[in-house]
């Protein structure tokens, strides 16, 4: 229980960095998706609907704060649900490394899942992005809050 509630806090206060500070700020055109490397950094800890709980959640208060709440929750729940599976079906043991090609994973198909509904429900065409630079950036981003996370994660849990 001490757990998923410690997981819950982390999700919520990362979620709301991520709306209020991160997402403000763009390094070399490219913002990292903490939400995303949070949820991705708790799957090997908690089964399937913990997991898709704290997601929706994580969606929840990111979808609501950036004012495009559709497609930034069903991607975000989509890649948690994608995410846990392919942990499960693909790596054996809990690893950085498979956390790592998970987190690049996850950061290309969320991006793709949010450019397809951004251009179907809302006519936004943000392709682009999909295939610059920024979001070769993002990735890398990604991977370097995700060790970070992982830091903490490993003071925390000891």
């Amino acid at each position: 229980m001490k757990k998923i509630l410690n997981s819950s806090i982390f999700i919520i206060i990362i979620s709301i960095i991520q709306v209020l500070l991160i997402a403000k700020i763009k390094f070399w055109g490219a913002t990292p998706n903490l939400s995303l490397i949070a949820i991705i950094s708790i799957i090997p800890f908690f089964n399937f609907w913990k997991v898709l709980i704290l997601g929706a959640v994580a969606g929840i208060i990111y979808g609501i704060f950036s004012f495009n709440f559709f497609p930034i929750f069903i991607s975000l729940v989509l890649i948690t649900s994608l995410s846990f599976y392919i942990k499960n079906k693909f790596f054996v043991e809990k690893s950085f490394l498979g956390l790592l090609s998970l987190v690049i994973l996850a950061t290309i198909l969320f991006n793709l899942i949010f450019s397809i509904i951004s251009y179907l429900f809302l006519n936004e065409n943000i392709f682009n992005y999909f295939i610059s630079w920024n979001h070769l950036i993002e990735i890398l981003y990604n991977i370097l809050f995700l060790t970070i996370i992982s830091l903490f994660q490993m003071v925390f849990n000891e």
